[in-house]
């Protein structure tokens, strides 16, 4: 009986320990990055929305669409001069171009324009429940401008600024980069004063969340709160002469491309850990609750790599 009760707690150990070593190797399996498409020509701007993923090629004139769940691409926009940003909303696509903000349907068609652009110096965007926001140069001056999503008249909000860029709105601000004196800026979205949220060193991008601000710059990453601009974090990574561009953001995290590559960071702050070794001139990202995509402009690919 002693024999048989040893044996028994023998093979349940051994069990817990193998259940042990199997829930050790699945939390410690790090996920592969994957190509859902190949042979692309220059992919650039990518989006992505609850099903699907957009993104421009064949030298910045087309844009395509590809269910997450895998399929054939599909081409919605082509004929295009230089597409540079790409937004989704719940059913259409904005995209600015050297000289036009413009909108299309998901499911494509013939875009509408919806504002000239003159004199482009930045290539930002921005979109929120109700305006796309954009910068227009004409003169010497950058502009900082909106139309409405339906079409109308454009509207100046901020004229004679130097350089804005890094576009962000929430439906109650629009917010920006000043790229002549290294501010992160905010402006109600019917006009008004310009409020300056804090400092963010040789800034690239923006995002906003529900309470906070994000700017990303050459070593540093920075978050301020909307209300008052007041500092929440500001993160370095290791090589202090990383410079962080773009940016993306989930619940939890920052996700940005740095000079090795694509980055995340907790939003309280931390050391940003490299999730993908890239190239960054030749890439551009956008993630969704479970997953990061971007583009190798080079290589012809779209990828995806599992959270």
């Amino acid at each position: 009986m002693i024999v048989k009760t040893s044996l028994l707690l023998s093979l349940l150990c051994l069990a817990g320990i193998s259940a042990n070593a199997q829930m050790h190797r699945g939390r410690n399996t790090r996920a592969t990055p994957v190509a859902i498409v190949s042979d692309q020509i220059n992919p650039a701007a990518i989006a992505v929305d609850g099903t699907s993923v957009y993104w421009v090629s064949d030298s910045r004139s087309t844009i395509n669409k590809m269910s997450k769940a895998g399929g054939a691409p599909t081409t919605l926009v082509s004929g295009q001069k230089k597409i540079h940003r790409i937004i989704v909303d719940e059913d259409k696509i904005y995209f600015n171009t050297d000289d036009e903000v413009r909108r299309v349907n998901k499911t494509g068609g013939t875009p509408t324009t919806l504002a000239p652009i003159a004199d482009i110096a930045y290539f930002d965007l921005a979109v929120d429940q109700i305006n796309v926001y954009y910068v227009s140069s004409p003169s010497s001056r950058s502009q900082l401008m909106k139309v409405s999503k339906a079409g109308g008249d454009p509207v100046t909000l901020v004229s004679n600024d130097c350089c804005p860029g890094g576009l962000a709105a929430d439906g109650a601000n629009v917010y920006w980069a000043d790229f002549g004196d290294d501010t992160l800026k905010k402006m109600d979205i019917n006009g008004g004063a310009i409020g300056t949220l804090g400092t963010c060193n040789q800034p690239h991008a923006v995002a906003v969340d529900a309470g906070s601000v994000y700017c990303t710059g050459f070593g540093e990453i920075v978050r301020f709160r909307k209300t008052d601009g007041a500092l929440i974090t500001r993160i370095g990574g290791k090589n202090p002469l990383d410079d962080f561009d773009r940016l993306a953001l989930d619940e939890k995290n920052i996700y940005t491309i740095g000079v090795k590559g694509i980055y995340r960071v907790s939003k309280n702050g931390g050391e940003p850990a490299l999730l993908v070794p890239q190239h960054l001139e030749s890439s551009n990202f956008a993630v969704d609750a479970t997953s990061i995509y971007w583009t190798n402009y080079w290589q012809g690919t779209v990828m995806r790599l599992r959270k």
